[in-house]
């Protein structure tokens, strides 16, 4: 049985969840309750530590210049990334539109759900008669 408590040491006949005396380390982890077949975390085992995720955030603004390809937009990085397109741009103009790209999953993690780094374990609670 895991419990918290309001205090620098454990109880008398309880021992720190810190790895050591077959614990599971739980220091600076948020709890999560263990899925146990319910379907909201499938394929979760008990015990597994699971990484800081957000939802992935994703964008797309359209440009309507007449550009040749290459001239002018620069370098994008991080989570921002650019492509041409063929465009129907009049004689003597470049031929190419320009997208510019927002995706959240090239620089952080992304999942189905935005989650902090947590634990699974399995939520009981002591009976008193």
């Amino acid at each position: 049985m895991y419990a918290y408590f309001h205090a620098i040491t454990c109880p008398t006949d309880w021992v720190a969840a810190d790895g050591t005396n077959g614990t599971v380390d739980l220091r600076g982890e948020f709890i999560r309750g263990w899925d146990a077949g319910r379907g909201a975390d499938v394929g979760r085992t008990l015990g597994s530590f699971q990484g800081d995720a957000i939802r992935n955030i994703t964008g797309t603004y359209g440009n309507s210049m007449w550009r040749d390809q290459g001239s002018g937009w620069g370098n994008s990085g991080g989570a921002f990334y650019h492509g041409y397109y063929p465009g129907n741009a009049p004689n003597g103009a470049g031929n190419y539109g320009t997208q510019i790209y927002f995706d959240a999953s090239r620089v952080v993690p992304t999942a189905a759900d935005n989650r902090p780094r947590n634990v699974a374990l399995l939520a009981c609670m002591k009976l008193f008669p």
